[in-house]
């Protein structure tokens, strides 16, 4: 068995298009991180984050005959999108259905760690979507164990397996963002095929 296993960390870039949470998320962090100075931060206009989990195969897309990808795995977030009202975890392809709209990061854990971790997620299924932490994540630090929002609760994840630290709860896609970034580097565009077979 694989001792590493290799996680992507994916976000949506907000567009104004007519989701409301989205706008409302991607303008007032971006406000946020003009008054605090946090210039890094401006170019990464995210509004939602999900932790991507490869096939059993270790797959994250199959090109189809036609030149078609299929996204593969398992994404785990916070979402108010379809039918969910909270923390969930869902088919690839139900999330990535405007691949052009996600960018990602490639993150490699300790297998051994992961599915610990993944318990943990399980637990927090059913926990209701965080909309005022999602808005108040940029004018106060709205901390209810009882409620996520993704950023939130992906950053969780990074934190519990041990490859990002958290100092606080309560934050942004952008900021989140900035941080993964630092870390392991820029964000890729999602392009419809498995860039890490390239």
């Amino acid at each position: 068995m694989a001792k590493t296993i290799t996680l992507r960390v994916i976000a949506y870039k907000s567009k104004v298009d007519g989701h409301l949470l989205d706008n409302i998320i991607g303008t007032s962090t971006k406000i946020k991180s003009i008054l605090t100075g946090k210039w890094g931060e401006l170019k990464f206009n995210y509004s939602h984050m999900e932790l991507w989990e490869p096939n059993e195969a270790r797959e994250f897309v199959h090109i189809d005959d036609s030149g078609n990808p299929h996204y593969l795995g398992t994404c785990y977030t916070s979402t108010t999108r379809g039918e969910a009202k909270g923390v969930v975890k869902r088919p690839a392809s139900e999330v990535l259905t405007h691949p052009d709209r996600w960018d990602y990061w490639e993150i490699e854990v300790d297998a051994g760690c992961w599915e610990p971790v993944k318990e943990w997620f399980r637990e927090e299924i059913g926990k209701g979507y965080d909309k005022a932490g999602a808005i108040g994540c940029v004018f106060w630090n709205n901390e209810d164990p009882n409620i996520w929002f993704s950023s939130e609760i992906v950053m969780a994840l990074l934190d519990y397996l041990g490859v990002l630290e958290l100092v606080k709860w309560a934050i942004s896609p952008r900021a989140a963002a900035a941080k993964i970034t630092k870390k392991f580097g820029e964000p890729i565009q999602l392009s419809g095929r498995d860039e890490s077979k390239f």
